[in-house]
């Protein structure tokens, strides 16, 4: 009688498996493959960036003291800055990697189906984090963190401007199988906020640091309607 070894289910295998280069095991596997060196080359950029660190502040203050949700925090650099100045604050991220670099609580997820119940937190900050999802799944995104927001809580979303999607097969030096991101308009930004629940209450751009990806950015301060 033979015996049969079944097909190995590494990370390595699933990923070979996967050709959606949106998906979270795409996006998982590329920011744990840069996660130390991210953090050395992104990790200290809040001291050279007056407007995120005031777009941060202002989400503190809506927050009014409840917990705030850093959502998609990578190495934590946003939640840290809050943390630093009293705020009750809780990661997540799709990449152990990234979390490894917090000094804050998180939990690992996707900002697609948050692991967390209605009306959790008193304000979402998502630095840098929509453009891992398609366009189609941005309004489920928005929604996922209005169902886990107060009543009047509040969202503080970045994201870079441009338009269509960009491939990457390459990350800080590394090597990474295709992954994909998407680059939104101001127009989308702000319809898509509005349209699932939510009134705008600031909205400002900046022009990229040298070394980080040449796009504008926008930061959108809202509250959840009532």
């Amino acid at each position: 009688m033979s015996v049969q070894t079944p097909p190995s289910t590494g990370p390595a295998t699933i990923l070979s498996r996967v050709t959606d280069p949106f998906s979270k095991e795409r996006i998982r596997a590329a920011y744990d493959a840069v996660a130390d060196d991210y953090d050395a080359v992104f990790g200290n950029d809040l001291a050279k960036l007056p407007l995120d660190r005031r777009m941060l502040d202002q989400a503190k203050s809506a927050a009014n003291g409840g917990l705030i949700l850093d959502l998609g925090c990578g190495t934590g650099s946003a939640g840290s800055y809050l943390s630093s100045r009293g705020a009750r604050v809780v990661g997540l991220d799709l990449s152990p990697g990234m979390l490894r670099h917090c000094t804050f609580p998180v939990c690992r997820g996707d900002i697609r189906a948050l692991p967390f119940g209605d009306s959790s937190f008193a304000a979402v900050v998502a630095y840098y984090t929509i453009q891992h999802v398609t366009r189609p799944e941005l309004v489920g995104v928005l929604l996922e963190a209005a169902r886990v927001l107060t009543r009047e809580g509040a969202l503080l979303l970045s994201a870079h401007l441009g338009e269509g999607e960009v491939l990457m097969e390459e990350f800080l030096g590394r090597n990474i199988a295709t992954t994909g991101g998407t680059l939104f308009s101001l127009g989308e930004v702000s319809d898509r906020i509005s349209s699932t629940g939510f009134l705008i209450e600031t909205c400002e751009t900046r022009d990229p640091l040298r070394h980080e990806y040449q796009s504008r950015r926008i930061y959108v301060l809202a509250k959840r309607a009532s």
